[in-house]
């Protein structure tokens, strides 16, 4: 049934997580090299320790089995205090029609050395020929003014994969949305302290919460840290008789998917991913600055620092946004393809009606369509010290919004703070290198941004297929892989 299908393609929403046929290549490059950035540090925290040997453009490496090891604890931090003005607005958000951005890769940027491109190559190439299935990927590496992409494989049966094909990067669309929050924090709006009721309770739709379902005392502080207690409105769905309705509703609005939660809320305290965080903070960030979240994320982030994205279902589908691929046999078929193509055969939905039924889960948790160029960009802009998504406060606040608590996120451990996951990858030398990030995972798409504040590099990868299998580095999934390997050829 169409009902099941859909249900079981969105509990892969926060999951860490093609055919065979011969892959097409695409990269740009420019030749001029540059050297490794400056040189941070943060917390080490659990070592995750990959034992592949780095990848060269001209041999698989061999692999070897090691156990993760774990590192000192970070020290829990307490939500910071801050003093807040009156806020600026609660005005309801206004539609506002928004022009599609340009993928394409921008060219003002350096070129990595050669060197260091054909590490970067092999490690993306080792790990999409291994694939039992393939469909397509994408990475990109950035350093703040280099930049590296390259693209594998097919967006769909007819169209190769290009480094500006847009695609879905799933659960990592959260890292804009803490931004945000913290920003609107910064100015005064509200407190991290503040309770759901008193920054929510002016929005519009406030009254058709259930409040047995969501607790609106909890606190922005525990929304952020994923320990609100307000359970996951995807848990359950499939026994819920308004999934279908809402994935179909054209007058669709946050609060008809908050309405899936199914388990009244437990007390606050306790580390549980619950995308149902997610929705009622892009609710507050709505009503607190009176603009469409879509509207909201182009205005703060994406028009100045010249990042392409978009935000469904507030925003048409790109062009050329690539199909999901994965294994149909989750969703009622058998054997690997494209679900939009096996989803037109049994129900005569178009391409655009997935993407939006998709997005009327996710929206505020897991619908931004990007490109691997854009969200290396991303990375680097909100992590590093070097970046200027949001000031050094806020930057402060998010670097050090990590619980002391080691949690399972992806199937790996981490620690997890505001929207961002902290651990430290083993390099083949022995260093602990930290890195800070968040994946993304849904049917048919995987995403993974990591960021090394001691290298001052960001990796972004995206494929449009689910690879729910260990990589080439032995127990970790082949996005983090790629992304161990490129550490490794880059680090000094």
């Amino acid at each position: 049934m169409r009902k099941f299908a859909i249900f079981l393609a969105f509990l892969l929403l926060t999951a860490a997580c093609g055919n065979s046929s011969s892959p097409t290549t695409n990269e740009t490059t420019k030749p001029t090299t540059a050297s490794p950035g400056p040189t941070t540090s943060v917390e080490s925290e659990d070592s995750v320790t990959p034992t592949t040997a780095a990848p060269t453009a001209t041999a698989t490496p061999t692999t070897t089995t090691a156990a993760p090891a774990t590192t000192a604890t970070p020290a829990t931090t307490a939500p910071p205090t801050t003093t807040t003005a009156a806020p600026a607005t609660t005005t309801p958000p206004t539609t506002t029609t928004l022009p599609p951005p340009n993928f394409e890769v921008p060219e003002n940027f350096d070129a990595f050395s050669n060197q260091h491109q054909a590490a970067f190559r092999a490690a993306v190439d080792i790990e999409f020929t291994a694939l039992p299935d393939r469909a397509g990927m994408v990475a990109a590496v950035f350093a703040g003014d280099t930049l590296w992409t390259y693209a594998l494989g097919e967006a769909s049966a007819t169209v190769p994969m290009t480094v500006g094909t847009p695609t879905l990067i799933y659960s990592t669309s959260k890292t804009i949305e803490s931004a945000v929050i913290l920003a609107l924090v910064e100015e005064g709006h509200f407190q991290l302290t503040d309770s759901l009721e008193s920054v929510l309770s002016a929005h519009p739709d406030y009254s058709l919460l259930d409040q047995t379902k969501i607790n609106v005392a909890v606190t922005v502080h525990e929304l952020l840290s994923m320990r609100s207690g307000i359970r996951n409105y995807l848990a359950g769905a499939s026994d819920s008789p308004d999934l279908l309705r809402v994935v179909n509703k054209p007058s669709w609005k946050p609060t008809d998917t908050l309405g899936l939660i199914q388990e009244p809320w437990v007390e606050p305290g306790e580390y549980e991913y619950s995308d149902s965080n997610n929705y009622l903070l892009g609710m507050v960030a709505e009503l607190h600055s009176g603009k469409d979240l879509s509207v909201l994320y182009r205005e703060r982030f994406f028009n100045p620092l010249d990042i392409a994205a978009v935000l469904l279902p507030d925003e048409p589908v790109p062009e050329g946004t690539a199909r999901p691929h994965g294994d149909l046999a989750d969703f009622g078929g058998a054997g690997f393809g494209d679900m939009i193509e096996w989803d037109a055969i049994q129900y005569g939905y178009t391409p655009d009606v997935w993407h939006e039924q998709d997005a009327r889960l996710a929206w505020a948790t897991a619908s931004i369509v990007s490109t691997p160029a854009n969200i290396a960009r991303w990375g680097y802009e909100l992590y590093s010290s070097n970046g200027s998504a949001i000031s050094e406060q806020s930057r402060s606040i998010l670097l050090n919004s990590f619980e002391d608590e080691l949690v399972s996120f992806g199937g790996q451990p981490h620690y997890y703070g505001y929207w961002i996951a902290k651990r430290s990858l083993q390099l083949e030398d022995g260093t602990s290198l930290p890195t800070i990030g968040h994946k993304g995972g849904g049917p048919g798409y995987v995403s993974q941004l990591l960021y090394s504040p001691d290298l001052d590099l960001s990796i972004s990868v995206l494929a449009n297929q689910g690879m729910r299998y260990q990589g080439s580095c032995n127990n970790y999934d082949p996005l983090t892989c790629i992304a161990w390997a490129i550490f490794n050829a880059y680090a000094p």
